[in-house]
């Protein structure tokens, strides 16, 4: 993901294994990305999916320069909370108790155990959780993405706009 992103080995960014959750660790605000470059030459921008760049605020993709998000920053986390997923604990063997402590932890009264299962956001503005961290929530992130992607796609032809998805 990273090489797409930058068009360089993913080494080079800093991204040299696939994140796991809480590593606090993303791709530098530093780095270049196909978003910007095509952003600066008109083009709207949207990333609506598993990012897997990081989970640090300037690691988000609509902070490296898509101009809106829908996102995923970790596919591990759903097992904590999902009954399908929770078949990936039998080869990967995540637990709660494994886990570092939460530098980055939300507020516990706002979100479950500090979780975002999904988040949001647009160019210039802070990440939003997504819905909650159930089982029902996790069935309707795909549907999402889609029903996102196709309105951006329809939105930007209807104004001849060049767009990058």
């Amino acid at each position: 993901r990273a090489a797409s992103a930058t068009g360089r080995l993913a080494i080079r960014s800093g991204m040299y294994n696939i994140g796991m959750l809480l590593e606090m660790h993303g791709m530098r605000a530093e780095e270049v990305t196909i978003a910007e470059v095509l952003s600066k030459a008109g083009y709207a921008t949207a990333f609506h999916g598993k990012w897997h760049l990081g989970d640090i605020e300037e690691s988000y993709p609509h902070n490296q320069g898509f101009d809106e998000a829908f996102f995923t920053g970790y596919n591990q986390i759903l097992s904590l909370n999902t009954r399908i997923a929770e078949g990936a604990n039998a080869s990967i063997g995540l637990y709660e108790d494994m886990l570092p402590p939460d530098p980055y932890k939300l507020d516990d009264t706002f979100v479950t155990k500090g979780w975002v299962q999904v988040a949001e956001g647009k160019k210039g503005e802070k990440a939003r959780q997504w819905g909650d961290n159930s089982h029902e929530n996790y069935l309707k992130i795909d549907p999402e993405a889609q029903r996102r992607t196709l309105e951006f796609i329809e939105r930007n032809a209807k104004a001849g706009k060049p767009f990058y998805v």
